[in-house]
């Protein structure tokens, strides 16, 4: 009797160290998921853009990259210029407003 708890205490100890190996070793193998402020700005600003009607919009069509202006960010259109913040969300301007 003693020799069949030791290898069923023997087994369950294997099994118990090879869980908690699969475990360690999917927590550091799996990627992280992270997101970007800037990566959210330009989400959030394409969103806004293809809502208002993409090229066709006010804004017409995308010129470069997002790039920091003030507490958020800015995206520049043909007809005009995309502003976001986390606060504000994004926000677009076009007009005599963006030659002051």
């Amino acid at each position: 009797m003693n020799g069949q708890r030791g290898r069923v205490r023997r087994l369950v100890a294997r099994a118990l160290v090879s869980m908690a190996t699969t475990v360690v070793a999917a927590a550091l193998l799996t990627p992280t998921a992270s997101a970007s402020p800037i990566g959210d700005a330009e989400a959030a600003m394409m969103a806004a853009w293809t809502k208002a009607g993409a090229d066709s919009s006010l804004l017409g069509a995308r010129k470069g990259d997002v790039y920091p202006a003030g507490d958020g960010f800015a995206l520049d259109f043909d007809g005009g210029r995309m502003f976001y913040t986390p606060d504000t969300g994004a926000r677009f301007v076009y007009g005599p407003i963006l030659d002051k």
